[in-house]
């Protein structure tokens, strides 16, 4: 029985800014605590009887729940290795903060571990993220939930005290803050307590059952705001509360989301050979089955049910007319088309369900597909649409 998802998405979007300058939405949320029901992997069972941990019993959870060969297939399109339930946030202590794995070892060798910063990835049991731009700068909005010690992070975060780990605390709308300065020293790569592979640390607002984290700390005063209602989230844009609900409705416990389409110019004057390779592969979409309508947001996530683990698809339209319409197009697309790597539809997905729900679009896909997941939501030729 797949655990319920009720507001489990929803819930996370509450702690994400809505971004209105120049800037595509989007967000990728991970239920950890959902999937290790659903594995059958516990957190408690990598506690001591007294209830502690060690940097290595976190380790082998990461192992357990993120690294599994049984997740991983080589007989894929993806380039790689990558994270089989897509990009934990570097506060989690299971991911990277810039997304640049190139080795999942190093996962394993993340700073944020309880020894280190009074909490770790056996308290984390949700998270989300999203990339944006801020004052003209790269930055990531990361958000945890689980249980956390407030009084073993402040105990732990005062513990470095020379000048290159030294921690400034503060407090902003009555939460605590922790940040360190915003310098990359190659030196402090991968140092606790939260400095990442280029050497630079962490921003984190810390409250009981909520962690954020930025890498500029006027950026985590708006992730404070938003979760207290004071600005716009992504939970108060009517586009992402449909997304999530529909994703929830199936049972998604790893989704990426994104208030944007796939065009057939999408990947058009890129300069790369694998992005060429991706212009081609999209122009080639209209040749084999029509091209989709025109959706104006999309998401894909993974889940399991009785029968396996599935590829759940969301597409926003304008109406409920343009959605019950490319029913029948995605259902003629997955019989007569084929993926990046030119394997048909027909051998990559075993069975499948489109339907429509007002004006949103929703398929469910059993079968290989479910290897590269993510991959649908930017690189896969499925979903593209035409102008």
């Amino acid at each position: 029985m797949p655990p319920d998802m009720t507001g489990r998405i929803s819930e996370m979007l509450k702690d994400i800014p809505y971004e209105t300058e120049g800037h595509v939405n989007n967000a990728i949320f991970i239920d950890y605590a959902s999937w290790g029901k659903t594995l059958g992997i516990k957190p408690d069972d990598y506690r001591s009887s007294q209830g502690y941990t060690t940097v290595e019993s976190e380790n082998k959870y990461i192992d357990d729940l993120i690294l599994s060969p049984y997740f991983y297939s080589s007989d894929t399109p993806r380039i790689g290795w990558y994270p089989w339930l897509e990009w934990p946030p570097f506060i989690s202590g299971m991911g990277s903060m810039w997304h640049n794995i190139n080795d999942q070892s190093i996962l394993t060798d993340m700073p944020v571990r309880t020894m280190n910063i009074g909490y770790g990835p056996l308290d984390v049991q949700r998270s989300i993220i999203s990339p944006i731009f801020f004052n003209g700068k790269q930055e990531i909005y990361e958000a945890i939930k689980g249980e956390f010690n407030i009084a073993a992070i402040d105990q732990a975060a005062k513990i470095y005290s020379d000048g290159e780990h030294y921690a400034q605390i503060s407090t902003y709308n009555g939460v605590n803050i922790y940040s360190w300065d915003e310098k990359q020293v190659e030196k402090r790569k991968l140092d606790p307590p939260v400095f990442d592979i280029r050497g630079e640390g962490a921003t984190l607002a810390v409250q009981e059952y909520d962690i954020f984290g930025t890498k500029y700390a006027g950026a985590i005063d708006s992730m404070v705001d938003a979760s207290q209602g004071k600005i716009k989230s992504l939970a108060d844009d009517p586009v992402f509360q449909k997304i999530a609900y529909q994703l929830e409705l199936m049972g998604t416990m790893s989704a990426t989301m994104n208030h944007s389409y796939l065009g057939l110019d999408y990947y058009s004057g890129g300069t790369g050979e694998y992005s060429q390779e991706l212009e081609k592969s999209f122009k080639e979409a209209a040749l084999t089955a029509p091209l989709l309508g025109p959706y104006s947001a999309h998401a894909v996530g993974l889940a399991a049910d009785e029968r396996g683990l599935f590829v759940s698809i969301i597409l926003v339209y304008e109406t409920p007319t343009a959605a019950k319409s490319d029913v029948a197009t995605l259902k003629e697309r997955l019989a007569a088309g084929y993926n990046m790597t030119k394997d048909p539809w027909s051998k990559e997905v075993t069975s499948s369900e489109v339907w429509a729900e007002d004006n949103i679009l929703c398929a469910k896909l059993y079968g290989q597909a479910t290897y590269y997941w993510d991959r649908f939501l930017f690189e896969e030729p499925l979903l593209v649409r035409g102008d």
